[in-house]
């Protein structure tokens, strides 16, 4: 969910009241928003950990050339590495899912 949220352009800091509102940032949205056939309560970022969020960040500079450590790829946290790996698969999900 958080690498099709981050795709969808939503973003909070450029919400308006109404938006949010219909959204369901702070309760029930005016219109659900549908993830993967099923109704969400609540905007998807919401929904999103932290974490998350940050996973993506570090991905993203990753795709540009850049390590979130020091060091070469075999110094970089197993844990990050996976992570980026669940990223590339679900970026390439949504995109083989958009084509159809």
């Amino acid at each position: 969910m958080a690498i099709e949220s981050s795709a969808s352009k939503l973003n909070c800091r450029k919400c308006t009241n109404e938006l949010k509102g219909f959204r369901g940032c702070n309760g029930k949205p005016e219109q659900p928003f549908i993830f993967q056939g099923k109704d969400l309560d609540r905007c998807p970022l919401k929904l999103i950990t932290p974490e998350s969020f940050w996973l993506i960040k570090l991905h993203n500079y990753f795709e540009q050339g850049f390590l979130p450590f020091e060091g070469s790829i075999l110094r970089q946290p197993a844990k990050i590495l996976e992570a980026f790996d669940i990223i590339d698969r679900e970026k390439q999900r949504i995109k083989d899912a958009r084509r159809k």
